[in-house]
């Protein structure tokens, strides 16, 4: 029975500190009607730190480590747009240096549609999403002056859920 024991703390153990993505539930709103395209363009993985637990069993995203990877598929996008290379550098650019999010997400959704790349097809007002940072694009074919497409660029690091709200009319 003491063996059994053991091996199955150290079974529990081992799941714990293992490695897990979580997804997140996004919410858009003010988007009725409107058509979205998300691009995933650096995963993230999650770990429990050492010696934490999160006591209530929720997601408790101070009780994780985060790391960050580059999406292959936009791994030369980011790094032409941004001037780095590393995944950690250009994180760093996109939270602190960006000064133009608007204008970089417009330019990055340009230079990314010419090659055609497949994006996660977004339908309807809610979705759920893997972990990471991402570039969301209302790609909905506009008629008429006093309407507008949005982009976002969303990290979901340690949400469980998140709520867009998309402004879609010229000011």
């Amino acid at each position: 029975m003491k063996k059994f024991l053991t091996i199955m703390l150290a079974l529990t153990l081992a799941l714990t500190l293992s490695i897990s993505a979580f997804a997140a539930n996004l919410t858009i709103t003010n988007g009725e009607g409107r058509n979205y395209a998300g691009y995933q363009l650096m995963t993230l993985t999650t770990s429990l730190k050492a010696g934490d637990t999160c006591a209530d069993g929720k997601h408790n995203k101070d009780c994780y480590n985060y790391a960050y990877t580059i999406n292959a598929d936009f791994e030369d996008y980011l790094k032409e747009a941004t001037g780095k290379n590393s995944a950690e550098d250009i994180l760093d650019y996109l939270e602190n240096d960006l000064e133009d999010v608007q204008k970089f997400a417009d330019n990055l959704y340009k230079a990314i549609k010419a090659d055609d790349v497949a994006p996660v097809e977004i339908t309807g007002n809610t979705a759920t999403i893997d972990q990471g940072y991402w570039l969301i694009a209302d790609v909905t074919n506009i008629q008429g002056t006093d309407k507008a497409n949005s982009f976002v660029m969303l990290n979901t690091k340690g949400a469980m859920d998140l709520e867009l709200q998309i402004k879609t009319a010229i000011p």
